[in-house]
C-alpha cells in the first residue's frame, strides 16, 4: 500500500519519521540517526513541495521552507536524500532552580554546489522529569512540557559522574539538538 506523508522540513522530528521512529523504539532500541532517500516524483514550485518515493515505496511530500535556496533547480527524477539526527545532553537540576523552556532559532547552512542542499539545525533546552533510565544503553525517557513522551540516547561524551547519579524521578535540563541534512543528486 502506498502511503502519502506530508511534513514540513523544519518540523522533521515529530512528523517525518513518527511511524518509523516508534517502530524502532519497540524493536531495535532508540534510533536517532535516520536517512530517507528516493527519486523525486512531483514538484509544486508554487506550494513549495517535493514528493519523493522512499526506499519502501512510500510517497513522501516535503514542504520546502522559503529559506531553502535553489529550489527551482530540483527536477523530477533527481534523487533527494534527507538525513535526520537528534541527541540530548542532560544537566541535573538543582533544587529550587526555576524550570526553563527555550528554543534557539533554527539555523540553515546551505550546501556548496548548484543543486539545493544544506543542513537545518535547532536546539531546545527544557526542564523535564526522568520517567525512565537505562544506564547500560545510555537512554533516558521523559515527558516534555506538552505532555508527549520521549526516549533519547545520551551523547557518548556525557560526563560519567552525571550518568552515575541519574535516576527515575530526577528533574534535569535537557539540551536537545536536532539536525537535518538534505541533498539533491541530478537524475539520469
Amino acid at each position: 500500500m502506498v502511503q502519502s506523508n506530508r511534513f514540513a522540513l523544519i518540523l522533521l522530528l515529530p512528523l517525518i519519521f513518527a511511524a518509523t521512529f516508534a517502530t524502532a523504539q519497540t524493536r531495535e532500541g532508540v534510533r536517532t540517526d535516520i536517512t530517507v532517500s528516493g527519486p523525486v516524483t512531483a514538484i509544486d514550485h508554487t506550494a513549495r513541495t517535493v514528493t519523493l518515493r522512499a526506499e519502501q515505496g512510500h510517497l513522501l511530500t516535503v514542504d520546502v521552507p522559503a529559506s531553502a535556496t535553489r529550489f527551482e533547480q530540483v527536477k523530477v527524477g533527481d534523487t533527494v536524500t534527507i538525513s535526520y539526527y537528534d541527541r540530548v545532553i542532560v544537566r541535573p537540576k538543582p533544587a529550587g532552580e526555576p524550570a526553563v523552556d527555550r528554543t534557539a532559532p533554527p539555523t540553515t547552512t546551505p550546501a556548496a554546489g548548484s543543486l539545493p542542499g544544506g543542513t537545518l539545525a535547532s536546539q531546545r533546552i527544557v526542564t523535564v522529569t526522568l520517567t525512565g533510565w537505562d544506564p547500560a544503553n545510555r537512554v533516558i525517557s521523559f515527558k516534555g512540557p506538552n505532555g508527549a513522551s520521549y526516549t533519547r540516547g545520551l551523547l557518548d561524551t556525557t560526563d560519567p559522574s552525571i550518568i552515575a547519579g541519574l535516576k527515575v524521578g530526577d528533574r534535569v535540563d535537557v539540551t536537545w539538538t536536532v539536525a537535518t541534512r538534505f541533498a539533491v543528486q541530478p537524475g539520469k
